[in-house]
């Protein structure tokens, strides 16, 4: 939670700090200004994560901690929530610091609103809550200043990783039904698990959202602990739901289920549709060559009929046809009441993991993804090929996710400036009103990577040569890091991936395709490299 401010003072009636107790400063929310520690009247700075440790020679030693952090120690936090996230569940505020006054507000776009007549120490959430909801307390501390400090806010997140939306359709000539097992981690210890499933897709030849063939009627249920037991998701408590072609489902209804923080998990979902399939495939000369983890028990089969249901059953689908690595289905939503951040991802084949492979056990793909998957749940609408002009053009199904995540990470603009030929001035507009379409969320744009020819399978930088595109690419980093997008939050991804900053080539360590094998995408090594540079640091995160 963010403080605004807390201060206290051995020696006076309900002082935080206590004698022979170690008081941290952390900075958890930011590089803002963190603190002093003053003996007397001698002022000195306590930055993170130094200590202090008051004892009964200095009656007068304490602690003033600043905007954006936190103090921990004897004393406990100046308010704390308690209860379990979710509509119908009741949350308690409380504060050890002195008294004071309780009132809860709800998050309304991007404003903070008194909840009328919520002023008690306890709560009961309500529907509205989903994007947020917070107790605000004033305390009185020891010197009599009164405080405000809002508390952790509540809203209906996308907790899960490895939550992806659909790349092709098929014809009922390939099949009518499917069973798929995708493999999912909780990044949030939840209650519940409710589920959205997509009826639409991105076309590849055009780029823009399409309806599935026709209806289709689902089933679904979690499989967890894995091998272990499948429990179905209902909706409006029926077993099934039917889809109209072109809509995401609704919610499933609330499946009461404990998984804690980091469990694994796999969802079952068997579809139907007499028109033919959707699912995530590997087109286009091998885009995505393992879409599915089969070896860790992820699995696609489908048929014209006669394919088995065994939503409610465990390990391996299996009967019709496999789709191998390269066909894969699942939620476009996995989502629970949660505090925790969560991540839209929007971009194109970089953020999709062309080029990569399943390298380790993350489930992750991708620029982005490698460095989130770790600590937060995702949706990932990215689509290859795609770029910031086609996204504009045909979102609506895409967008509509975001409102299970707290922020949202963009990576367009490779294809709109080698492929489109779009310059600095065309493409930052394009950006900017991607940017705008989510104006109660933190956007962040990344710098875009390399894209070069090379005469040795980019051994080295001698060997490599930039396309015609090279001044329109050096143009467009410049403005992204000089934070001409949005609100000019940057990720610059290219830093770590260029041989020098604004070089415009890749990096090299001597071994042929190491940082790319094509030219145009990271290899899983380069965004491993990327993932562990921290130059998408989890602190950048914060609720």
């Amino acid at each position: 939670m963010r403080i605004t401010m807390t201060q206290a003072r051995l020696g006076e009636a309900g002082a935080v700090l206590a004698l022979g107790q170690t008081y941290t400063v952390s900075d958890a929310f930011g590089a803002e200004m963190v603190g002093k520690r003053f003996a007397s009247d001698t002022d000195g700075v306590l930055l993170p994560p130094q200590t202090a440790n008051p004892v009964s020679s200095d009656p007068q030693r304490g602690l003033v901690v600043g905007s954006g952090s936190s103090v921990s120690g004897g004393g406990g936090t100046p308010i704390v929530v308690t209860g379990t996230p979710g509509v119908g569940n009741v949350l308690t505020a409380s504060f050890p610091m002195g008294t004071g006054a309780v009132k809860w507000q709800r998050l309304i776009g991007s404003t903070w609103t008194d909840i009328a007549g919520e002023t008690a120490l306890t709560y009961t959430q309500v529907v509205a809550d989903a994007p947020g909801v917070r107790p605000v307390a004033t305390a009185y501390t020891p010197f009599g200043a009164a405080t405000t400090f809002p508390g952790p806010s509540v809203y209906l997140g996308n907790f899960a990783g490895q939550v992806l939306t659909m790349t092709d359709r098929a014809g009922s000539g390939s099949g009518t039904q499917s069973m798929s097992r995708s493999r999912h981690r909780a990044r949030a210890a939840v209650s519940f698990v409710q589920i959205a499933i997509p009826n639409w897709v991105v076309l590849h030849s055009n780029f823009t959202e399409t309806a599935g063939n026709g209806p289709a009627t689902v089933e679904a249920a979690i499989e967890y602990p894995i091998g272990t037991t499948s429990t179905r998701f209902k909706w409006s408590t029926a077993n099934s739901t039917v889809i109209p072609a072109g809509e995401t489902s609704a919610l499933s209804d609330k499946l009461a289920i404990a998984l804690p923080k980091n469990a694994e998990f796999m969802i079952r979902i068997y579809w139907t549709c007499p028109n033919g399939l959707i699912w995530q495939s590997s087109p286009s000369g091998g885009f995505y060559p393992l879409v599915n983890d089969t070896a860790r028990g992820e699995g696609y089969v489908y048929a014209v009929s006669g394919l088995a249901n065994t939503v409610t059953g465990v390990g391996a689908v299996s009967g019709g046809t496999s789709g191998g690595d390269g066909i894969r289905f699942g939620p476009c939503a996995i989502v629970s009441d949660i505090v925790e951040p969560t991540i839209g991802i929007i971009g194109d084949s970089r953020t999709t993991g062309a080029s990569d492979s399943y390298g380790d056990a993350t489930g992750d793909l991708g620029v982005v993804a490698r460095s989130i998957g770790p600590n937060f749940g995702y949706i990932h609408v990215g689509k290859h090929s795609d770029g910031a002009d086609k996204f504009i053009a045909s979102s609506t199904r895409r967008r509509e996710l975001m409102q299970y995540v707290s922020h949202i990470i963009c990576e367009y603009g490779i294809n709109d400036v080698v492929g489109a030929g779009r310059t600095w001035t065309q493409l930052q507009a394009s950006l900017n009103t991607i940017h705008g379409y989510f104006p109660d969320k933190p956007v962040w744009q990344t710098t875009l990577n390399p894209w070069t020819t090379s005469s040795d399978s980019w051994a080295t930088t001698a060997g490599q040569t930039k396309g015609a595109w090279a001044t329109r690419y050096d143009e467009v980093n410049a403005g992204i890091r000089a934070g001409g997008v949005g609100a000019g939050r940057v990720f610059d991804i290219a830093s770590i991936a260029e041989s020098a900053i604004g070089s415009g080539l890749w990096r090299v360590n001597g071994t042929a395709n190491y940082a790319t094998n094509d030219g145009a995408h990271e290899t899983f090594a380069m965004n491993i490299l990327i993932k562990n540079s921290g130059i998408i640091p989890a602190s950048a995160f914060t609720r």
